[in-house]
């Protein structure tokens, strides 16, 4: 299957001068998006680029590299950044850095960074991000970005508001120099960090809203599906199946990529095609990588059901050829849902992702014993 979100990427100028402007001024910004809609594309490959021609270090963090420590996932990714920032040959930071490195430790538990001196770093996961963030201001004369990506992760876990509010004082300390971005996947959760008022992160960043991929995203693809296939693509018909995407670029180009392979192919076929059990995708891997009761549980979700009411577990039994389902089962299968993101509890359970919602319907049939 082709690949087209390399050859046809949409660039987003205007929106990303604006968001480097703000760092630029080292302001802090909290961005929502949801999952899947094009944020850490905009993060790494445009935002990055534009950073550094104008003059200052991005440093781009994945909060859910360890989900179950996020505070981790964020330290490894400074203590990675002051690596790079010394050693690496050619890695952007190298042009920003002020003094060759003498020697550094793994992950940075002992470093000599120039003049700077032999330090260790704090156990505390906080007190650990203030000292690797210090050492990374001493390392250059620039100023830092801040890129989180999926900082909702903080709010998961149970020590978030000490995490948070570390990280408030840490950054409050560097706000002369650093800006920051803390983009997430959550607007629930964004929202309860930076505007509940015993939140430690309350107003500690503005809200930017993330514009999501419409009509000119659409004509872009448009072009590009011309120049391919010297066919015309129907822009009312694929900005309606964008919607219904939630306006994910992956799965809809994928859609794309369908049409460019087969010329007697249209749309609404090329979607079915793509939700076919048999093809090899994001959502049949999904699917496969569960256990049954899992199956059962996010197929119950995705059909609007209450997983834990008497009728769904009767169901649940029928569909694992048991006698029984107990409400403690379907919990569990929930929570492991929840761990791998693929279903969200906002008053109810629902499935994150529309696509995978659609897959969930279309393969109603499915069986959840076999692979």
């Amino acid at each position: 299957m082709l690949d087209l979100s390399v050859s046809w990427h949409f660039k987003r100028p205007k929106l990303t001068q604006a968001l480097a402007t703000k760092l630029v001024d080292r302001q802090r910004i909290a961005m929502f998006g949801a999952r899947q809609t094009g944020k850490t594309t905009l993060l790494r490959e445009e935002l990055i680029p534009r950073l550094v021609a104008r003059g200052v270090l991005p440093i781009y963090i994945e909060c859910w590299a360890d989900r179950k420590d996020p505070m981790g996932s964020i330290n490894h990714a400074l203590s990675k950044s002051l690596e790079e920032l010394k050693l690496a040959p050619g890695h952007v930071g190298r042009r920003l850095a002020r003094t060759p490195v003498r020697k550094l430790g793994a992950f940075g538990a002992s470093t000599e960074l120039g003049d700077v001196g032999r330090r260790k770093l704090p156990k505390s996961p906080t007190l650990r991000f203030d000292a690797l963030l210090t050492q990374v201001l001493e390392a250059t004369t620039h100023d830092v970005a801040l890129l989180f990506d999926e900082f909702q992760a903080v709010a998961e876990v149970d020590e978030s508001k000490t995490l948070s509010a570390g990280l408030r004082a840490a950054l409050t300390q560097a706000n002369h120099r650093v800006g920051v971005v803390f983009s997430g996947s959550s607007q629930t959760q964004l929202l309860r960090m930076f505007t509940t008022s015993k939140a430690p992160l309350y107003q500690f960043a503005n809200a930017e809203p993330y514009p999501l991929l419409k009509e000119d995203f659409v004509s872009h693809v448009a072009q590009k599906f011309h120049e391919a296939t010297r066919r015309e693509l129907n822009q009312a018909l694929a900005l309606r199946l964008l919607e219904d995407f939630g306006h994910q670029p992956g799965p809809f180009l994928h859609v794309l990529a369908i049409m460019v392979s087969d010329p007697a192919i249209k749309l609404d076929k090329a979607f079915t095609s793509m939700l076919n059990a048999k093809s090899r995708t994001l959502w049949t891997v999904a699917w496969n990588e569960l256990m049954p009761t899992q199956r059962v549980a996010l197929r119950l979700v995705a059909d609007k059901q209450a997983p834990t009411s008497a009728a769904s577990l009767d169901m649940a039994a029928q569909q694992l050829g048991k006698l029984s389902v107990a409400s403690s089962t379907m919990d569990r299968a929930l929570k492991a849902l929840e761990a791998k993101g693929l279903v969200q509890k906002d008053g109810s359970y629902g499935v994150v992702d529309p696509v995978l919602n659609a897959w969930l319907l279309h393969n109603a049939k499915l069986p959840v014993n076999g692979a």
